[in-house]
């Protein structure tokens, strides 16, 4: 007999989202994704699993960047979430940058359909709220 395993919540797969992200780690960015996964970056959107790993890539030679979320928000399946992303120097480790953060994730069954990152929790909110209709 099988047991069935309940989704996480969806929360908890941003949270991994973010984990994922921060390491590096592209196997387990990979498989929080939806096979229709839709990574809305700075460089146009990414589609599907295999272009979301590629945008995904390891540390930077120079720079590491990494999130640091404060506050999260579940309404069914989205999930909105603030705080900072903050640039480190390879070397030494130093902080040469940091700014506001702020993403909504889009989550169906358990996986990933959709992310988009903002600069301003408000810019975030406003999409977040206008989802709701």
């Amino acid at each position: 007999m099988s047991v069935e395993r309940p989704c996480p919540s969806p929360e908890d797969v941003a949270r991994r989202f973010v984990e994922a992200f921060n390491v590096h780690d592209a196997d387990r960015f990979e498989a929080l994704l939806d096979p229709e996964v839709v990574l809305h970056t700075a460089r146009g959107p990414k589609q599907g699993r295999v272009e979301a790993r590629g945008w995904l890539g390891g540390p930077g030679e120079n720079l590491t960047s990494t999130v640091e979320i404060e506050r999260w928000e579940a309404d069914g399946e989205r999930v909105l979430a603030s705080g900072k992303r903050s640039w480190r120097w390879a070397e030494g480790g130093e902080l040469a940058e940091e700014h506001p953060y702020a993403a909504i994730w889009r989550i169906r069954t358990g996986l990933i359909l959709e992310w988009r990152a903002y600069d301003e929790l408000e810019a975030a909110r406003t999409d977040y709220e206008a989802a709701d209709g």
